[in-house]
C-alpha cells in the first residue's frame, strides 16, 4: 500500500482497500455470499505520449493461488470507479477505485499488476 510500482509506462498506487457484502444503491445494487474487496488507486503516466488504462492489468491472488478479475460492471455500482479506456496524458494522475468478487475464505490478498497487451511485465 502506498507505494510507487512502475510497470512501463504507468506508475501505480494502491492507497486503501476495504470489504464489504453489497454496493449499490436502493435502484441498483449488488450483493455476494462471499466479498467484495475494493481497491483505490492512483494511476500516473510516466510516458512522453497520451497512454489509455484497460481492465486486465489487475487482479486479486488470495493465500490459494487462486487469481481474481476484477468485476465487470462494478462502475455500475460505486461511484468512483477507475475509468478503463480512459487516456491519460503524460505526467498527469487518475484516481479511482476497482471492485474483486471473492470467496470468504481468501486472506493475505495480493494485487497483481500488468503492463499493457504487448508486455509480460507483472508485479
Amino acid at each position: 500500500m502506498n507505494q510507487d510500482i512502475t510497470i512501463d509506462y504507468l506508475i501505480y498506487k494502491a492507497t486503501k482497500a476495504e470489504t464489504f457484502t453489497k454496493m449499490g444503491t436502493s435502484i441498483l445494487k449488488k450483493e455476494t455470499d462471499g466479498k467484495f474487496v475494493k481497491v483505490y488507486l492512483k494511476i500516473t503516466n510516466n510516458a512522453k505520449e497520451t497512454k489509455q488504462i484497460f481492465t486486465p492489468r489487475f487482479k486479486i491472488i488470495d493465500n490459494q493461488d487462486r487469481k481474481f478479475d476484477r468485476i465487470t460492471d462494478d462502475i455500475f455500482y460505486i461511484s468512483d470507479g477507475l475509468e478503463f479506456g480512459k487516456q491519460l496524458q503524460p505526467s498527469l494522475t487518475t484516481s479511482g477505485a476497482i471492485v474483486f468478487e471473492l470467496p470468504k475464505d481468501s486472506n493475505d490478498l495480493k494485487l497483481e499488476i500488468s503492463g499493457d497487451w504487448l508486455s509480460v511485465t507483472k508485479v
